[in-house]
C-alpha cells in the first residue's frame, strides 16, 4: 500500500457547509473500501489549506480514482502527494551517493 497526503481547500460557499463534513467523511470511509483505499486520518487545518487527509491505496491510479469520486460530491480543490514512510527511507537512499 502507498500513502497519499491530500491537501484540501473548500473554496467559496463550501466552507459554509462544513457542518456536513462528518457525514461526508463517513460516506467516504464507507465507499473507500471497495476501491482498496483506506482513509487513515483527516484533519481540519488553519493556513493555506482547510484540511488534510491521509489515505492508503494500492497505487496511484486507484488513489486518483478515489479522490476524483470524493471531490465530485462537492466543490473541493485538492493537491496530492505520495508519502514515503520511515521504513522506505533506506531503500530510497540506498545507492544515491555511489
Amino acid at each position: 500500500m502507498t500513502k497519499f497526503v491530500i491537501l484540501i481547500n473548500y473554496p467559496g460557499d463550501e466552507i459554509e457547509q462544513i457542518k456536513d463534513l462528518p457525514e461526508r467523511l463517513a460516506s467516504g470511509r464507507e465507499g473507500s473500501g471497495g476501491e482498496g483505499v483506506t482513509i487513515e486520518s483527516y484533519y481540519l487545518t488553519f493556513g493555506r489549506f482547510d484540511a488534510i487527509a491521509i489515505i492508503d491505496a494500492p497505487d496511484g491510479p486507484t488513489a486518483a480514482k478515489f479522490i476524483l469520486k470524493m471531490i465530485g460530491v462537492g466543490n473541493v480543490r485538492t493537491e496530492t502527494m505520495t508519502a514515503f514512510g520511515e521504513e522506505q527511507i533506506d531503500a530510497i537512499a540506498d545507492g544515491l551517493l555511489d
